[in-house]
Parts: structure tokens; sequence; C-alpha cells
């Protein structure tokens, strides 16, 4: 058996890629050809319906979520002040009854 010297080239064109967004069109045109060939544009409709206001759907219940951390968060802090205060005034102290707005010296 004899053995034989391969040599190969690859020549490598820089091409430009089309955007992504391209790429989402034209599967979105496809199934859109496909699903009007045979008959499904209704189904499809009604899927593409359902998906969106499930989409809307989780993003307003992530928003309602953060909203209510949010608000979680601040009623926990004013708790804490509260405490501090009311710590003060068990020690006498007058930052206690007036918090961080002292009345003005007369």
């Amino acid at each position: 058996m004899s053995t034989t010297d391969v040599t190969v080239t690859v020549t490598v064109h820089d091409s430009p890629q089309r955007p992504a967004w391209a790429n989402t069109v034209a599967v979105a045109l496809t199934v859109l050809l496909v699903a009007y060939a045979f008959g499904w544009l209704g189904w499809l409709v009604a899927a593409a319906v359902v998906y969106i206001a499930a989409r809307v759907g989780w993003w307003w219940y992530t928003q309602q979520l953060a909203a209510q951390a949010a608000a979680q968060r601040e009623h926990t802090a004013i708790a804490a002040r509260a405490d501090q205060q009311h710590a003060w005034v068990l020690a006498g102290d007058d930052r206690g009854n007036y918090g961080k707005y002292p009345p003005a010296a007369v």
C-alpha cells in the first residue's frame, strides 16, 4: 500500500452576515406561507395571540413581583427606623421624638 499526501486549501471569504432579525423574519414568513397553503392560518393566528398574551402576562407578573419586593423593602426600612426611634425614646433621647427633623432652636 502506498501513502499519498493530500493538501487541502480552504479559502474563507468575509461575507456580510445577515442580522439576527432577518433570520426571524424569514422563518416567520415561511411559517405563514406554509400555514396559508395548508389552511392553518386561523389556528396560527390564534396560537400567536395566545403566545403574545402569555408573554405580556408574564411580563406584567414579574413587574408586579418587583413592585411588591420594593414596597416590602421600603416597609422594612420604615419599621427599622421606627424601632430605632422607639429605643431612643425609651433611653430618653430626643431623637426618638423628632426623628431626622428636630425642632428649630429658638
